[in-house]
């Protein structure tokens, strides 16, 4: 993001982080897996279970479609408002975030499972543009 030496718009760029998460439950629940690559960074990382996984979009693609597919969720929510940062130039940002998830699964063997969990997330942005590109996230869940 090029600033030009003026101030960015802190106030807009927290409204389109905080639309973003809108977005981001909105895409669960209503199973449109292609959200979920329209905004990665080529050199995207994903933390989770100690792993550093460096997945292609079609692979994320294809993950997305299968757990969308065979899940419905009976709740998916922030639990609290996001804390959003930026950093001095507007240029990154990062939103660290609760999420109350709940619903059933069809397994691959047919059998229905329920969860329900809450997850603590952060993602982040860099600006490309006029637009968010997420470089990174890590997320785990309350074992259990």
């Amino acid at each position: 993001m090029k600033t030009e030496n003026r101030t960015p718009d802190f106030d807009a760029l927290r409204r389109e982080i905080r639309d973003y998460h809108d977005a981001f439950i909105d895409a669960h629940v209503g199973n449109r897996p292609e959200f979920f690559i329209g905004d990665l960074a080529e050199d995207y990382v994903n933390v989770s279970r100690g792993e550093l996984l460096r997945q292609t979009k079609d692979e994320i693609l294809e993950q997305f479609t299968g757990y969308l597919g065979s899940t419905s969720f009976s709740e998916y929510r922030l639990l609290g408002e996001p804390a959003i940062g930026f950093s001095k130039d507007g240029s990154v940002a990062w939103s660290i975030f609760r999420l109350k998830v709940a619903g059933t699964r069809t397994m691959a063997d047919g059998n229905d499972v329920s969860f329900d969990m809450t997850w603590g997330c952060l993602i982040l942005f860099e600006r490309h543009d006029d637009r968010w590109v997420r470089i990174a996230e890590a997320s785990n869940h309350v074992p259990g």
